[in-house]
């Protein structure tokens, strides 16, 4: 990168930052809002991390908004191309650039947005952070972000916020119904069934959850698609085999909520199995797909098990696959499994070898056992796997989560609770 002047860098942070306009920064998600201000007033370097369009960076800008003036906030986009092959002097000099143009009062906050874009940034924040000069928040597409591998400077100066795609309430928000109360929900009870369906369709990446256009917001989709094929995973990681990379990801995604066998992924797509446990890797670490082992007490029983394949986002995933069909049953699978990690379960999948479970989440001490049976139509199957898991777990009521089905069953001396997926995914703990 050739030397900038100070002009050419406030040039670039006064298109990325409203300093001299309010700029509109979109529907606030409260939630996250609420936990970036609790994390960063511990006083550590905060990290947004999240897939790519998930609405890292305005979240981001939202928090700057309000916290004591405009001016008091900067933003570095290592997206712009103008800033390729930053080195942390650059970052320097940029950051007091913004001091002495800007002139914040009091300790600003400075945002580092998509730093897997720029080497050396962990060496920039830390001396800021060390030197009290700034509060930091770093933003970024990789789960890898504050591995040993980018930001061994960092470890324990830091805590974490995982942003994910539009929650089903979020969506709802989106779509103009609020759900402050619970006579609201019976109120708009019609129009939300209708709309968890719309949900398992269209996804929740926030800019496509706002057009309206089927087919417009399907083209979106897929081109974001592309981009964490070519931008966070091919390019970062120097793969060649784009092809294949693209044809493992869409097996994945085209099978979301099964069982995944690599050798047989191996075998559909003609890559090595060494190539495949890489770039299946890669996927997870970009957020595009997450992988749930078997539930074990052993760690050897959990690595040699096949693991449950699920995307990052149902309307991503219909986007980008071609599908003979809905697909509602997988992808209220899949809605079911995102909820479970957004409210910070571990999950894991059961099978006893008779039976099976879909999600084992657990949470602290807590225990939790989900079957997903979009149409029911083997009742005593379905409770019989979550009865197993059940005992398993030692737990006394487990859930099984249906399009419209409700009411409560009885089962070896356990409580099951049946019920439709929009009440599922709007509850409260």
């Amino acid at each position: 990168m050739a030397r900038m002047s100070r002009d050419m860098m406030m040039e670039v942070l006064l298109e990325w930052n409203g300093w001299e306009e309010r700029r509109d920064t979109g529907i606030a998600r409260e939630g996250y809002l609420a936990e970036i201000g609790r994390k960063l007033a511990a006083g550590e370097v905060l990290v947004i991390g999240g897939v790519r369009r998930s609405g890292k960076s305005t979240l981001a800008r939202q928090f700057m908004e309000g916290r004591g003036g405009a001016k008091n906030s900067v933003m570095i986009n290592f997206e712009d191309v103008r800033l390729s092959g930053m080195q942390p002097e650059d970052m320097l000099r940029m950051f007091e650039a913004y001091l002495s143009e800007i002139q914040p009062k009091g300790k600003p906050l400075l945002v580092l947005d998509e730093v897997q874009n720029a080497k050396g940034w962990e060496r920039f924040a830390r001396q800021l952070h060390e030197t009290g000069r700034a509060d930091i928040i770093v933003t970024g597409s990789s789960s890898k972000l504050l591995s040993g591998e980018y930001a061994t400077l960092l470890t324990g100066r830091h805590l974490d916020v995982r942003v994910f795609p539009l929650s089903f309430r979020e969506y709802l928000g989106f779509c103009g119904i609020n759900l402050g109360s619970r006579t609201a929900i019976l109120k708009n009870k019609a129009r939300i069934m209708k709309l968890a369906r719309e949900y398992l369709e269209s996804g929740g990446f926030p800019k496509a959850a706002l057009i309206g256009d089927a087919r417009l917001r399907s083209e979106l989709l897929a081109a974001y698609y592309d981009d964490i094929i070519h931008k966070d995973i091919a390019k970062r990681h120097s793969i060649m085999q784009i092809g294949k990379l693209d044809s493992l990801a869409k097996y994945f995604l085209s099978n979301n909520s099964r069982l995944m066998s690599l050798n047989k992924a191996k075998s559909a797509v003609g890559l090595s199995l060494d190539s495949v446990e890489r770039f299946s890797r890669h996927m997870e670490e970009a957020y595009l797909v997450f992988f749930a082992p078997l539930f074990s007490y052993s760690k050897k029983v959990q690595v040699v098990n096949p693991k449950k394949v699920y995307s990052i986002d149902t309307g991503l995933r219909n986007a980008a696959c071609f599908r003979f069909s809905k697909d509602y049953g997988w992808n209220a699978e899949n809605a079911v499994f995102l909820d479970a990690l957004r409210r910070g379960y571990d999950v894991y999948y059961h099978s006893d070898g008779a039976s099976e479970c879909d999600i084992i989440g657990l949470r602290g001490k807590e225990r939790i056992a989900i079957q997903v049976s979009w149409e029911l139509s083997d009742e005593g199957r379905e409770i019989a796997g979550l009865v197993s898991a059940m005992k398993m777990l030692k737990a006394r009521e487990g859930w099984l989560v249906t399009e419209d089905a409700e009411g409560e069953r009885k089962a070896g001396g356990m409580e099951i609770h049946i019920v439709p997926l929009w009440k599922w995914l709007l509850r409260e703990r």
